[in-house]
């Protein structure tokens, strides 16, 4: 082998070994990398699974208030018109309707002694709060709030 050959084969050593050690740092560097964002990606997941977990925490306490202000709401008519039935009897208006004044019949005063109206105008009542409702769902659907104002105009 002559001189020049040799040179540049020493050369083509020199340039693979050179390349051989930046393709091994490189994958070393790659290798840390990789290894730091598994690392990053398994604590992630353990967070997304903690924050997964902390959000149905979250559902079911927010419908535990949920079912809480039902409750308190339902309580607050039923109280109302248990005075409103006191303040009847106190002032000798009790069993009489508040819309005809006839009397109304004992037995749903047995089962529902807050009743302020006979049978006949309760069910009245409720035909015009269902048609009432019916024409507000088929003209406006998303008018939630006319719907709340029927619902609470059913309960009073």
């Amino acid at each position: 082998m002559n001189a020049s050959t040799q040179k540049k084969e020493n050369m083509k050593t020199l340039f693979l070994l050179n390349h051989h050690s930046k393709l091994l740092l490189r994958l070393t560097e790659l290798e840390v990398a990789m290894s730091t964002i598994k690392s990053n990606l398994i604590e992630a997941s353990q967070s997304q699974t903690k924050i997964l977990q902390d959000c149905l925490d979250h559902a079911v306490e927010q419908k535990d208030l949920d079912i809480n202000i039902d409750l308190l709401e339902r309580y607050t008519k039923e109280r109302w018109k248990i005075l409103n039935a006191l303040d009847r009897i106190k002032n000798g208006t009790y069993g009489e309707c508040r819309e005809c004044g006839e009397m109304i019949e004992s037995k749903r005063l047995l089962v529902h002694p807050t009743a302020s109206l006979c049978m006949e105008c309760q069910n009245q009542k409720e035909d015009c709060t269902r048609l009432d409702t019916a024409f507000i769902q088929k003209t406006d659907p998303s008018n939630f709030l006319a719907s709340i104002i029927l619902k609470n105009a059913e309960v009073a």
